[in-house]
């Protein structure tokens, strides 16, 4: 379940509007962590929800595709998907350069 680890990797963020997830951030404990922060909680609600989903904004969480097609691309730089690197500075370095090189046309 990615809604247990997901109150402690939303404290450090910064305010925004609105928070784009998938189903498996839905339950009320982030939904709630979300609201306390000010922004809106775009992510569907699990198919076994009462409440249903009249208060998604689809037109927003449309987009979400765009950040998980980037971190699908990510994954073909091989030392980056294996993590080769062992220090931290290293690694986010990597990352870097593999965006640069994911930015560039081609």
């Amino acid at each position: 379940d990615d809604s247990t680890a997901a109150s402690e990797l939303m404290e450090p963020l910064p305010p925004a509007k609105a928070v784009v997830a998938d189903k498996g951030y839905d339950s009320e404990k982030v939904r709630e962590q979300i609201k306390n922060k000010g922004a809106n909680a775009v992510m569907p609600r699990r198919s076994n929800s009462v409440i249903g989903n009249a208060d998604m904004d689809w037109s927003l969480y449309r987009h979400r595709h765009l950040v998980e097609n980037a971190f699908a691309r990510l994954t073909h730089f091989r030392g980056l998907a294996t993590r080769y690197d062992k220090l931290k500075r290293n690694y986010q370095s990597v990352v870097a350069m593999a965006c640069g090189f994911l930015w560039l046309p081609m």
